[in-house]
């Protein structure tokens, strides 16, 4: 009776006040999750963005310390370059210089030398305009790469940078001899007693086969700046002399790398020095001379006419 009397006196003032009282409410709330959920929105755009800028940071960093590197690099290898230059100048005066001075110390010095144009990409050429030059003042195909000029040394030098895995090639034969050093004389005054001249020469004969057979059945194996060379070579003494087209490259490779190991079988580190006696050094030479011979395509004078 008392809401009736209440709700009949004021005409449902109160009940309306009350609706609009929860409308409030209820809008108030709407507006409160609203700009919550707009919160937790804007919250993860910033971890969003915050994640992203740190990522571009951390490239940026990196990208910087890499270029950083890069230039640190660029300029160490660039460091020597106007040196490098000198030295690989066509006319080779500033090696021929350095051959001259170095005394003994010459054939370190060039060895070291080949190492730093190779690093930088100019031994070839340079050898190279070496060959070309050599032959074009070389009057004959007999006296190609004989002497001491600098363009030979630096040939040398390559030779034996590039061709040092390569001379694995003959080291189970120069081993053999070394193990067994007897029977290799010829010479008529220095045979020993119970050996036979014949018997010897056959053995030196088929021991130098042997390294041949080693040699022309390896060159899959030749480096590949070896052949470069040996192939411009080649096609530069042709231009001159063109009969001595296989002896000029055989020659010069048997001259400079082949026969030098076989003489020297220590030095390269085939063998130890401690292992080489009077014999086995004896056998070397006279088999380092064979070859030399048959590469240059000629036969021996009359001081050494036993070994024809």
């Amino acid at each position: 009776g008392l809401l009736h009397d209440c709700l009949e006196r004021h005409n449902f003032e109160f009940v309306s006040n009350c609706v609009n009282a929860i409308n409030v409410q209820y809008d108030f709330y709407g507006n409160a999750y609203g700009v919550i959920f707009e919160m937790e929105e804007y919250k993860s755009q910033l971890k969003q963005y915050a994640a992203t800028q740190r990522q571009e940071y951390a490239n940026a960093k990196t990208k910087r310390l890499q270029e950083r590197a890069a230039a640190l690099k660029t300029a160490e290898e660039q460091k020597y370059d106007e040196i490098v230059k000198i030295f690989s100048s066509p006319d080779l005066v500033v090696v021929n210089a350095v051959c001259v001075g170095a005394g003994s110390d010459q054939e370190v010095i060039l060895d070291d030398l080949v190492k730093i144009l190779d690093a930088y990409k100019y031994t070839m050429p340079i050898i190279k305009l070496g060959i070309t030059k050599e032959v074009e003042s070389t009057a004959s195909a007999a006296t190609l790469f004989r002497g001491n000029s600098t363009a030979t040394k630096l040939m040398t030098a390559f030779t034996k940078l590039t061709g040092s895995p390569y001379i694995q090639t003959i080291q189970p034969i120069v081993q053999g001899i070394v193990a067994n050093s007897s029977g290799y004389e010829v010479d008529p005054t220095k045979v020993k007693g119970g050996e036979s001249a014949e018997q010897n020469i056959k053995k030196l004969t088929n021991t130098c086969e042997d390294f041949l057979k080693a040699i022309f059945s390896s060159v899959n194996k030749c480096p590949i700046p070896f052949r470069e060379m040996a192939h411009h070579l080649q096609t530069e003494v042709v231009k001159r002399f063109p009969d001595s087209r296989h002896t000029s490259v055989g020659g010069f490779i048997f001259l400079r790398f082949f026969c030098p190991v076989i003489l020297s079988p220590d030095a390269h580190g085939l063998v130890q020095a401690s292992a080489l006696d009077a014999n086995a050094r004896r056998a070397l030479i006279l088999i380092s001379k064979c070859l030399q011979n048959l590469a240059n395509g000629v036969f021996f004078g009359a001081k050494e006419s036993f070994m024809n």
